[in-house]
């Protein structure tokens, strides 16, 4: 089943009621083109898509260029009116209500046997640990995408490989989906919320009032990408520093106290957060929040820092690809006066560093730019939680994946003289190297 919109309850309703039929879904990125988007229908032999109706019109100029010959079903979650039903009739397309769906089921399961009933074409077959869940497609800003196949046994292992970090949701826990669905970060935290009973709010789609809604939703645990909270960061700043005077000497004070106590273990400031930082925090709605975790790129030292000081919780950072289902390590709770590293492994999986000795990294380095380490080279990831392989690319696949099983990720770490990975190159600089480039 293809998914092609925004974030909402639809959207994961619509994967877990697929899931629920041994299925698989396809999602999209809701900025996709055409272009893209025939692509990935025709490759996967897509026969309907679920979509709001403003994501009509690219798939009709998706079926248009005649690559996706199967793809013949739209099924929107809100609502059909005659200006996209004849724009599909044009295009050779069905076009149903999502509520159309529900209802023809509902009237179905309760006017019919179930076990004997020819109408019911797809009866409850759960999947196993080994059916691929979802095609994770890249981006496709380098050529088509790829779509890497992420099985029901990669996303559980995720999930239960959280467990050494004391972060797993619970039934009380409230998470808001504001960052892509198709990106599986996203996905993993969504399975932690729905595995654990915790709840799930989706924000309206628009980020210019993502913030109206952390304070509608309070959540409890927070996912981000370091854009959002550079932005939050920036605007907290600017209105001290616009505010000036004692506010100004007082805020600063505070923070750089806060900051002080970070080096030995603590997060709270008994005065400080109740003349201060408590009264920021609940002006954004993050009053309730326990546990924040920053991933898809690199969070700066000092932004990293200033959550810590103004939340007094654990603000951590993993690292991690789609290939290997999100994150492969995870910077500990514990660990709330060390930054610039993205922790140990996680429960589920193992980290090592093989040598790139064109780029003069080597295991056995024992320090880089002057600071001491315990080696350098490729970030390597095995485990339960490494894709099966992109979908018919053979040849991408094993250049990803090798014969022992290992997922080579492209990127430069180091570990520290604590055990921590910390990122020093990416893939892309690899690439140039490779191209011959600088």
């Amino acid at each position: 089943m293809g998914i092609y919109m925004k974030n909402c309850m639809e959207w994961t309703i619509c994967e877990h009621a697929t899931y629920c039929i041994g299925g698989a879904t396809v999602p999209f990125y809701d900025t996709l083109g055409p272009d893209t988007i025939s692509f990935i229908l025709n490759q996967t032999n897509l026969s309907a898509v679920l979509c709001t109706r403003a994501q009509v019109p690219a798939l009709i100029k998706a079926k248009n260029t005649g690559t996706c010959p199967k793809f013949e079903t739209i099924i929107v979650i809100d609502g059909v009116i005659p200006e996209t039903d004849k724009l599909c009739r044009d295009a050779n397309i069905n076009l149903i209500s999502l509520a159309r769906v529900e209802s023809h089921g509902a009237h179905v399961l309760s006017t019919q046997n179930t076990h004997n009933s020819p109408e019911i074409k797809h009866r409850h077959s759960p999947p196993s640990g080994h059916d691929v869940a979802t095609f994770c497609y890249t981006s496709g800003t380098t050529g088509n995408p790829k779509g890497a196949l992420i099985t029901h046994t990669n996303l559980l292992a995720h999930v239960s490989g959280l467990e050494i970090f004391d972060i797993i949701a619970n039934e009380t826990d409230r998470h808001l989906s504001y960052l892509p669905l198709p990106h599986i970060f996203e996905r993993v935290v969504q399975a932690s919320m729905i595995c654990n009973g915790a709840s799930i709010a989706f924000y309206r789609g628009d980020p210019l009032y993502l913030l109206e809604d952390i304070i509608a939703c309070r959540p409890t645990i927070i996912p981000v990408a370091p854009r959002v909270l550079n932005k939050i960061h920036d605007k907290i700043l600017a209105g001290v520093i616009s505010a000036g005077g004692l506010k100004k000497k007082l805020f600063f004070a505070a923070l750089h106290a806060k900051t002080q106590g970070l080096k030995h273990g603590q997060l709270k400031h008994g005065l400080y957060d109740a003349l201060i930082f408590n009264k920021i925090k609940k002006a954004l709605g993050m009053d309730c929040v326990r546990v924040m975790v920053s991933g898809s790129a690199p969070l700066s030292t000092s932004v990293m820092t200033f959550f810590r000081c103004m939340l007094g919780v654990p603000v951590l950072e993993g690292y991690g690809q789609t290939e290997g289902t999100a994150s492969a390590t995870l910077s500990h709770p514990d660990d709330v006066g060390t930054m610039g590293h993205v922790g140990g492994p996680v429960g589920c999986c193992e980290v090592k560093l093989v040598d790139v000795p064109e780029m003069g990294y080597l295991s056995k380095d024992t320090s880089h730019r002057g600071k001491p380490c315990v080696g350098r080279g490729e970030i390597l990831v095995r485990g339960p939680t490494v894709f099966q392989g992109y979908y018919k690319d053979l040849e991408k696949t094993k250049e990803t994946i090798d014969e022992e099983g290992w997922l080579h990720s492209g990127d430069i770490g180091l570990w520290t003289l604590e055990g921590a990975l910390q990122i020093i190159d990416r893939k892309k600089n690899i690439f140039k190297l490779a191209q011959g480039g600088k």
